[in-house]
């Protein structure tokens, strides 16, 4: 099947796009999730307006202590620059795991998050981290939480006049470590389910612990109630199994033909836990 009738639009400059851009013109970025709607039908703008020109929204710099990655910068440049491995290396991991190599070369950050696919690794790893994506419209701009952008599947804050121009992340400081685990049914393939943990250590005891689950079949679900009764205390064997009971309670009710509800309660707990296990060893293999 082919795309309805549409117009195309290739602006030079930022302005120009958000002058162009509404109900019926839909930004296109690196076109990987929007041009097979498209050719489904399932999505059927009247224009599309191309960002590929557009070169401040490709950028990858730090500042402020937050690294600021363009919406337009390419999964691979993403998952390629050292300075993104280096001050937020769980953003360059998660990265790495969309698709395969050649969908990264083309599909961009920026059209990942706004995409919001519920079994995408990127939404649930800026939530984990805190990171605050900036939004704008011919209006202005504004700031939003990673955590307020995403609403359920495929559905996001972003307004029908506004693009999102970039992702601000906090840099992993010494005393923060993370990791991302998934259960794959093939290389490149869309997540069954998937947890992300960040732990921040106080010398030998878990000072702070955030874990946020995806493949939930909506948006990506933050687990509560870790910080009351699994903070401040040792890593141990006893703490990761009640923290994988406590996960496996709240992972939301989500079954499908690749797994039922229970199998994939069961599979957030499992994942939970290796995730908190890999970010705490990462710290040990760096003290020894």
């Amino acid at each position: 099947m082919r795309p309805a009738i549409f117009q195309y639009q290739c602006p030079e400059g930022l302005d120009e796009v958000l002058e162009l851009i509404g109900e019926d013109a839909r930004p296109l970025a690196g076109g990987q999730s929007l041009i097979a709607l498209m050719n489904l039908r399932f999505a059927r703008p009247e224009m599309l307006v191309d960002l590929k020109g557009i070169e401040e929204l490709k950028k990858i710099e730090v500042s402020d202590n937050y690294l600021s990655i363009g919406a337009m910068a390419t999964q691979a440049s993403v998952e390629k620059s050292k300075l993104v491995l280096n001050k937020c290396p769980l953003i360059s991991r998660s990265v790495g795991m969309i698709g395969h190599w050649q969908i990264r070369t083309k599909g961009t950050v920026g059209g990942n998050l706004a995409h919001s696919d519920p079994a995408s690794e990127l939404p649930a790893a800026m939530i984990t981290v805190d990171a605050k994506y900036i939004l704008v419209s011919k209006s202005g701009r504004r700031e939003i939480p990673a955590r307020e952008f995403h609403l359920g599947a495929y559905d996001t804050a972003l307004r029908e006049d506004e693009l999102l121009e970039r992702i601000l992340v906090p840099c992993e400081t010494s005393i923060q470590r993370s990791a991302l685990v998934e259960t794959v049914r093939a290389a490149g393939a869309y997540a069954i389910a998937g947890a992300v943990a960040q732990i921040t250590k106080r010398d030998d005891y878990v000072d702070r612990i955030r874990i946020v689950l995806f493949g939930t079949g909506s948006k990506p679900y933050e687990v509560e109630g870790i910080e009351g009764s699994l903070r401040n205390v040792r890593m141990s064997p006893k703490y990761l199994e009640e923290l994988k009971d406590l996960v496996s309670i709240q992972s939301p009710e989500f079954g499908d033909f690749h797994a039922t509800a229970i199998q994939r309660k069961r599979m957030h707990g499992s994942l939970a836990k290796r995730a908190v296990f890999t970010a705490w060893n990462s710290f040990q293999e760096e003290e020894a």
